[in-house]
Order: structure tokens, then sequence, then C-alpha cells
């Protein structure tokens, strides 16, 4: 059973309770479905016998070596060995794969890819700023995929913050009372949609509209004609 991190108390012990020979595969650190009730089981609970994959052929060494140390800031002492008959190359940001080669003018905007809504919302917030406070122009963006604009609407978090502040609101067609009841009914029906505007609710609290106005103000109709596009992996 592969992508076993992720399993809900409910699969874990499915397959804990059972007596037939199972291998499971997984890695904690890729966990990405806590808001769907993925726990540690898959860490915590104890096993006949537990194998480290630690060699990879997709690349040699030298790749190996700064991913290592990307792993040394996270808990637990797993390491990897690349064995690609390549040792591979790191290439930083600015430079080019090929030592003979200038690096292309910067001529096409960045694309910033994350891993959820709540992610993308951070690096936004984190690459304009407070326009008052920034030194150099403003960079404009624009959504990849058109039917992700509602997160920069304010209109998008107005039901949400009047229930976070402690009065009922109308969210997705049903009449809620309380923010837990509404975080209940995200998770039953596994909408990813509301549990993402939940957690930028929750981040931001009362200083979302500041941000969603700075946003805003940056944004451009075509990323393509913008400094950066942005979109997430989901």
């Amino acid at each position: 059973v592969d992508e076993a991190q992720d399993f809900t108390p409910c699969q874990a012990a499915l397959f804990w309770g059972s007596s037939a020979t199972t291998y499971l595969v997984g890695d904690a650190r890729q966990r990405i479905y806590l808001w769907r009730g993925a726990r540690e089981d898959f860490e915590q609970s104890s096993v006949a016998n537990d194998f480290k994959l630690s060699e990879t052929w997709r690349f040699g060494p030298v790749i190996a070596e700064v991913i290592n140390q990307v792993l040394g800031c996270t808990p637990g002492s797993q390491r990897v060995v690349g064995k690609s008959e390549s040792p591979g190359t790191v290439v930083w940001p600015g430079e080019t794969s090929d030592p003979q080669r200038r690096p292309a003018p910067q001529t096409v905007p960045d694309v910033i890819i994350t891993r959820t809504n709540k992610g993308m919302f951070e690096e936004l917030i984190q690459r304009i700023g407070d326009p008052e406070e920034r030194v150099g122009p403003v960079p404009q963006w624009a959504f990849i995929d058109p039917g992700m604009q509602h997160l920069a609407n304010a209109s998008t978090f107005e039901a949400y913050l009047k229930l976070r502040d402690g009065r009922s609101a109308r969210i997705a067609g049903e009449d809620f009372d309380s923010w837990e009841e509404l975080r209940e009914y995200a998770e039953d029906e596994g909408d990813a949609k509301i549990l993402g505007v939940m957690a930028l609710v929750e981040t931001y609290g009362a200083d979302l509209p500041k941000f969603l106005a700075q946003i805003q103000a940056a944004r451009v109709d075509d990323w393509r004609g913008g400094t950066f596009g942005t979109t997430t992996a989901q």
C-alpha cells in the first residue's frame, strides 16, 4: 500500500488489525492530507519489520549532498545516497547548468507553484507586501488558472469573517451558527475549497481585507504580461 503516511485512523485500523502480511510504503515528510484526517499512525504504530529506503538512482551524490543538508533541518536521522552514474549538478538561482553559456535575459514571467491555496496566498503576501514599505517597483501578478480568481476577492471571505466573528453566516448554500459547525461540515463533505478559505481566515483574521487590497492592486489580467503567475499543484 503506497502513500501510507496519509492514512486516517479508520484506514490505519483496517491494516493494523489484519492478520494478513501487508507492506506499507510511505514518508511522513510527504503527508499532505492532514486536513482530511491523516494522522501519525504510519510512523507511530509497531510493525514486524521496518525498512529504510535510503538509496536512489534518480540523482547522484552532488544533489544528494544538498538534499541531506535540507533533511538535517527536519526531525529524524534519515539520509539519502545518490546512486546515479551522473554525479549531478546543483544550479542556484541566476545560474545556468552550462558554465560556458550566459544566462538568458529574464524576459518571461516566473511561475510560482505552491502545494495549497494557503501557501499560494502566503507567497503573494511575501512577494508583494505593503507598497508603502516596499523598496522598488511592486511586482505584478495573476492567477494562471482563472478558476482561482475568487481567492483574491474580498467578497469570498465576507461570510467566513462574519462567522469567525461569532455571527451566523450562509456559506455554500448552507446556514451556519459557529466556526466549528462549518469545519465539521467541510470535513464531512471533503470540501477542500472551504477548508482552504477557513485556513486563510484563521491565519490572517481581521488583517485579511488589507492584504487582499494590496494583492488586488498589483494584479494584472494575464499573468504572461506580469512579473509572475501563480497556481497550486492540487
